[in-house]
């Protein structure tokens, strides 16, 4: 699953928010990914969602130095809406047929 260009690596300061690394996300799909969540991994191991206003370093990854940063595998969530392709906004197929 390392191939899947959903997994990428992206190299960022311990002080960036949250909210910038949904926009690098973003960035990453061309802008067609909405309602972005992140998530990181509490000290039990549980999956939690991580506040857009704060940032990596308030939510418990202090970063390192420039020659050893500190690693951390971030999960994300997001919705697609796709309102400008004419394939994948067709109806035709759920047209009501009316009997005459």
């Amino acid at each position: 699953m390392k191939t899947y260009p959903g997994h990428f690596q992206v190299y960022v300061h311990a002080y960036i928010s949250i909210q910038s690394v949904e926009s690098i996300i973003q960035d990453r799909f061309g802008g067609t990914a909405t309602k972005i969540n992140i998530f990181g991994e509490s000290n039990k191991g549980e999956r939690v969602n991580l506040d857009p206003h704060k940032t990596l370093q308030e939510c418990g990854f202090p970063g390192g130095p420039r020659h050893e940063p500190q690693l951390v595998e971030l999960m994300y969530d997001y919705a697609t809406e796709f309102r400008d392709c004419p394939l994948l906004m067709c109806d035709h197929y759920f047209k009501v047929k009316t009997q005459h």
